[in-house]
């Protein structure tokens, strides 16, 4: 699963989109789970300079099922 996201320079979640998913099941909870860890810390001093512009993220997981034991 990969989602993109968007934070402005405060942290805040701007939006957050699934890219490409493995298990469409995920994609709900995996957003939820952005909006609630919102918001991030913000943009670091070296990087304000990039603060015209909202940074833009991809974050890519990968899962499988897990073995009985």
């Amino acid at each position: 699963m990969t989602l993109r996201f968007v934070l402005d320079i405060d942290g805040k979640l701007v939006s957050v989109e699934v890219v490409n998913s493995t298990d469409a099941r995920l994609n709900g909870p995996a957003m939820e789970a952005m909006n609630l860890a919102s918001p991030f810390p913000p943009i670091p001093e070296n990087l304000k300079k990039l603060a015209g512009e909202p940074m833009v993220v991809k974050f890519s997981v990968s899962t499988r099922p897990r073995e009985s034991p």
